[in-house]
């Protein structure tokens, strides 16, 4: 077993110290550099100390060798498996210096060609490449609907989603609509749309603007359009489970069927949002919004239980209660709305 080992270990002291008498002059490295490899050494993870060189090195293929030798002075610990990766491991795309040969001479060619085509994201041993996450991000959502309340009737509902999101940015465009009827004429139209802008300040606070608009025709208004801005903060930011709430001022400007003149009033809302991932394939969510204004109050609360089908589709089942008060007169304060519908996330 020694005599086995014997070779390996003669490699690997002779490499370094061919290595450490090249870097003799090298310069000395980007100071960004530098704190990336010292941040990422503090750390238990060699898979991802690794995945840091390499990127550095792509980054500065000019001190590619500089790296090298300062992280085995950070890690003596790691040297003799951060060597191997220096033998064994071909350099990024674009890391060509003098003394190249020490990174790539245990390498034929045509492998050392084919791995760098593949390691063009810097990848830790054992993982693929990782594609860059898209900023666009959102559902289609399509099914059965059956309100009660103001109207007693089944119908369809569509809606979607678009979210747009660079930090610290986060743009929300949201609509849907109802369609439901009777054998003899249409009950009920309501449409609603919504965009929504989040700034974050810090990871769990932001602030945001949103505009909502609204129009359903058994609610007493011809249209009803919220405005509002405020604080948001994350109160829980774990992997499966989440809590977000916002609150600020807002104005409502709506037109009563009966008056027939538009009014705008200020207020103030109240958004909970909360999600808890059950497993890899269930997802609970409750969403409750009130709405308080000089002339009116409005609490609507949306509880909604979504299961994964295959990779991009899945089920649906919602129930949500609106109350109103007080209201324009024949119309009911409460109206309820359940939905089962399928899912398609992109």
């Amino acid at each position: 077993m020694l005599t086995r080992q014997l070779p390996l270990a003669l490699i690997l002291f002779g490499s370094l110290g061919a290595f450490t008498t090249a870097c003799a002059s090298e310069q000395p490295i980007p100071d960004d550099l530098q704190t990336a490899i010292i941040e990422s050494a503090t750390g238990n993870d060699i898979a991802e100390f690794q995945s840091t060189l390499r990127t550095a090195i792509a980054a500065a293929p000019e001190h590619s060798r500089a790296i090298l030798r300062h992280a085995i002075r950070l890690r003596s610990d790691w040297a003799a498996e951060l060597l191997l990766g220096a033998l064994y491991d071909p350099p990024l795309k674009g890391a060509t210096t003098e003394g190249e040969s020490l990174f790539v001479a245990a390498v034929p060619a045509d492998a050392a060609n084919a791995s760098a085509v593949a390691r063009q994201e810097p990848t830790a041993p054992g993982e693929t490449p990782r594609e860059e996450k898209s900023p666009w991000s959102g559902e289609a959502e399509l099914g059965g609907v059956a309100r009660s309340g103001n109207t007693e009737n089944l119908g369809v509902s569509a809606s979607a989603e678009v979210i747009y999101e660079v930090a610290p940015w986060r743009h929300i465009l949201s609509g849907s609509f109802d369609y439901l009827e009777t054998r003899l004429a249409t009950e009920e139209q309501a449409i609603e749309a919504e965009y929504q802008l989040n700034y974050d300040l810090t990871e769990r606070t932001f602030v945001y603007s949103l505009a909502h608009y609204e129009d359903d025709r058994f609610s007493g208004f011809d249209y009803e359009i919220t405005a509002s801005a405020g604080l948001g903060s994350k109160v829980i930011d774990e992997e499966r489970l989440s809590w977000v709430l916002a609150a600020g001022p807002s104005v409502r400007v709506f037109r009563e069927e009966a008056a027939g003149e538009t009014e705008a009033v200020p207020g103030a809302r109240l958004n909970s949002d909360l999600t808890w991932q059950i497993s890899d394939t269930a997802k609970l969510a409750n969403e409750t919004e009130v709405r308080l204004d000089s002339d009116r109050s409005e609490v609507e609360n949306e509880t909604s239980l979504t299961l994964q089908i295959i990779e991009s589709l899945a089920g649906r089942f919602s129930f949500s209660a609106q109350y109103r008060s007080p209201v324009p007169e024949d119309t009911d304060k409460l109206d309820t709305t359940t939905k089962a519908s399928l899912v398609y996330g992109f």
